[in-house]
């Protein structure tokens, strides 16, 4: 059965449909339209900050010991402690059960970490601490491939298919050969990521920044930014270097973390704002009588899109008080052309003079 509609009520469809459609324009498309052709920006103050979200790879120095003999194990500190070099770890008493055959029991699940750690050069075979730094009883295989030695052949590719697997090495006995204990050398360490190219772009080599991670921020400087090749370039393979103490570093391997370049307070500006006069960055404000003036402004901070500047005055390379923008100032957008009539009406001026 069809129903047939009146003439009077298509239109009243037709018209509900055209007011739906023209608020849907108001609300989404206008704003977009009007901030294109908007020619000037107003000056607010505001934070920027300079940070992004990425995952990555804590790569350290890191001691595996290995019984020297089997026996009945006593571990002599707690998980965490800090150790130095040559303090005493454990002792390994003689043990009592061995095979039929008199050779000690052997535990396979061993076999899979060490085949892992195969001619790894951070392996030892001693009861005393063979570097100082953190000891743990808990490896994850992963001790050689994220060591500092293999900084420079650690690859995107490997790094995401990496099996980390924890294992728990505290027992009351153990086997020769098999692993006891780990330490993890605390004064230097790296992180190694693979950033978005954009916005990796922020960032330099020698760039001092903040990692936030899951127990805390710690202070890094980045050694080491190139195109990642595994993915054409879409991502920056970032490297950073940190010799400060962290809470979780015997433990951690992969983590989430913000980095985090600078957090500055200031006037926000759209960085097509700005242009150079003379050799000196600034902005066109404009004056009550509806005419753009150049100013001199102080970067404080800066991304790709915007910056943050001093507000008022600032003081120069050569300990000047320079007056600048001022809050709620309103300054041009895509100054080119003001910059043009500007310096042809001072070359006017200047030929007037010289008559």
């Amino acid at each position: 059965m069809q129903i047939k509609l009146s003439k009077k009520r298509k239109k009243l469809i037709a018209i509900y449909l055209l007011l739906v459609l023209v608020l849907y324009l108001v609300i989404y498309i206008l704003p977009k339209i009007t901030d294109i052709f908007e020619t000037t920006q107003t000056l607010e103050p505001g934070v920027l900050e300079i940070s992004c979200e990425t995952e990555g790879y804590v790569v350290k120095d890191e001691a595996v010991v290995l019984a020297d003999r089997t026996g009945d194990m006593v571990y002599l500190n707690r998980d965490g402690t800090v150790v130095k070099k040559g303090s005493e770890i454990c002792d390994i008493e003689k043990a009592e059960n061995t095979t039929g055959d008199g050779k000690p029991e052997k535990d396979a699940k061993y076999s899979e970490y060490l085949s892992k750690l195969k001619n790894y050069k951070g392996l030892y075979s001693e009861e005393d601490s063979p570097i100082s730094g953190i000891f743990s009883t808990t490896i994850d295989g992963g001790e050689k491939y994220f060591s500092i030695d293999n900084l420079d052949n650690i690859s995107k590719e490997k790094a995401e298919a990496f099996d980390f697997r924890e294992m728990d090495l505290n027992r009351e006995q153990v086997v020769e050969d098999e692993p006891v204990y780990k330490i993890t050398g605390d004064d230097h360490w790296y992180a190694v990521c693979w950033i978005d190219s954009e916005d990796a772009g922020e960032y330099e080599e020698g760039d001092y920044v903040t990692l936030t991670l899951p127990a805390g921020d710690v202070k890094a400087k980045l050694t080491e930014k190139k195109p990642e090749k595994s993915d054409d370039g879409k991502t920056q393979r970032v490297v950073f270097y940190m010799n400060t103490y962290y809470k979780d570093l015997s433990s951690v391997r992969k983590e989430d973390m913000t980095v985090t370049m600078s957090n500055s307070s200031g006037l926000i500006v759209d960085n097509e704002c700005l242009i150079k006069k003379d050799g000196q960055l600034g902005v066109y404000v404009k004056t009550k009588d509806d005419v753009y003036v150049f100013k001199p402004v102080n970067i404080k901070a800066s991304t790709s899109k915007q910056s943050a500047i001093s507000d008022g005055t600032y003081v120069n390379e050569n300990y000047e008080q320079v007056v600048t923008v001022n809050v709620y100032d309103e300054v041009l957008r895509n100054p080119q052309p003001a910059l043009e009539e500007d310096l042809a009406e001072e070359k006017d001026n200047k030929d007037k003079e010289d008559k």
